[in-house]
């Protein structure tokens, strides 16, 4: 597999929200679990999961979603798109939604 080419940058659907990352990915998937199922409003949610030192992001993130105390979900307040997510039981990563990365 090819390895992206680093630092990795993109953003929301306006650009109001930035997103920066300096480390290959450490996962990709699909995810099917009823949560993002809903989440995504399809059949799976997919997700690309960084160490979470390496992801920074610019301008104003809000919590939404189907969020808990184990799961944040991040979106940008201008345009809702769903930026990354993360988890109480893996802080050492972050779950970001790849057309806001692979820009």
């Amino acid at each position: 597999m090819t390895q992206p080419n680093l630092p990795l940058t993109g953003a929301c659907l306006c650009g109001a929200v930035q997103l920066h990352v300096t480390a290959a990915p450490l996962l990709t998937l699909a995810c099917h679990c009823r949560d993002c199922q809903k989440l995504a409003a399809s059949a799976y949610s997919l997700t690309v999961m960084f160490p979470a030192a390496a992801v920074t992001t610019t301008g104003e993130l809000v919590l939404g979603g189907l969020h808990s105390a184990e799961r944040k979900h991040y979106y940008c307040p201008s345009c809702l798109s769903f930026v990354l997510s993360r988890l109480k039981a893996a802080p050492e990563r972050v779950n970001c939604v790849p057309p806001c990365w692979m820009i």
